[in-house]
């Protein structure tokens, strides 16, 4: 991608986060910079700069309030967007977009909200015990491919997968999974137990990941891109369970965006085309 447009987007990306810590400051939400993002403002106090989005995580109950708040006190430059309100969007997690921008991602193709986001991951309680706790993420981890294939859209799959979706959805209601689903995520919400996992973490399909609760709140500052921000309580215990030794760059071909197409920066202006299948 061209620097000058990855900066620009990820100006656009830093104004988003400023609305996000906006409303948790005047409602007292407590949140943390995640993923690349928080690797971003330890390792380079700003973005990693081949990096093109931002990730924010906070515990469940948290994220609840933010949600319910989002709705009634967002700017109306921004939209709030969850599978609550658009179906197709296939994530139990949500974004914060801006209006009239496109960033695309791969199957948003039929999303009414397209625009330039950032994630906001609800961390959920699970079991103290690390044997069970991994064993609570399992069964989380085979719900959510069950969903995911009741989810899928016909025309994008095989006559025979289209048969036995059909089939699945006949016998496997998906309003009923996706309410279990969310029920076993929130199984441990009453014991606050001494584990937190994120279930809606794409890399969580692969790995059990399960973070001290007293590591990861509460949560402190930190400066990135010149702002003050929060992230959690303890960054160099969380970024060595995802990415090892974090402090050392990947190689250059590594370096890569998540864009699958042209970014939209304004009233359909088009300021990039990633080469990138």
């Amino acid at each position: 991608m061209n620097p000058d447009t990855l900066r620009k987007l990820q100006l656009v990306e830093l104004e988003i986060l400023q609305q996000i810590d906006k409303i948790c400051k005047n409602n007292g939400i407590s949140y943390f910079l995640d993923s690349g993002t928080a690797l971003g403002a330890v390792r380079h106090g700003g973005f990693i700069p081949w990096d093109d989005d931002v990730d924010v995580g906070m515990l469940r109950e948290e994220y609840d309030r933010f949600i319910e708040i989002a709705r009634n006190e967002l700017d109306s430059r921004y939209c709030l967007q969850t599978r609550e309100n658009e179906p197709d969007f296939g994530k139990y997690s949500a974004k914060i977009r801006k209006r009239g921008t496109i960033f695309p991602e791969k199957n948003s193709e039929n999303l009414k909200e397209r625009g330039i986001f950032v994630d906001i991951y609800p961390f959920d309680y699970t079991d103290s015990d690390l044997k069970k706790a991994g064993r609570h993420i399992n069964k989380a981890r085979k719900m959510l491919l069950l969903l995911r294939f009741i989810q899928i859209k016909e025309k994008r799959a095989s006559i025979v997968k289209r048969i036995i979706h059909a089939a699945a959805k006949l016998l496997i209601p998906e309003k009923k999974l996706e309410q279990r689903y969310l029920k076993h995520c929130k199984k441990y919400a009453a014991s606050r137990s001494s584990n937190i996992t994120c279930f809606s973490y794409r890399m969580a399909r692969d790995r059990n990941l399960i973070f001290s609760l007293e590591m990861m709140t509460p949560s402190v500052k930190i400066q990135f891109e010149g702002n003050e921000f929060l992230i959690m309580n303890n960054a160099d215990y969380y970024l060595k369970i995802m990415y090892n030794d974090y402090m050392k760059l990947p190689p250059e071909e590594k370096r890569i965006s998540h864009i699958t197409g042209e970014v939209v920066f304004d009233c359909g202006e088009t300021e990039h085309k990633n080469e990138k299948n």
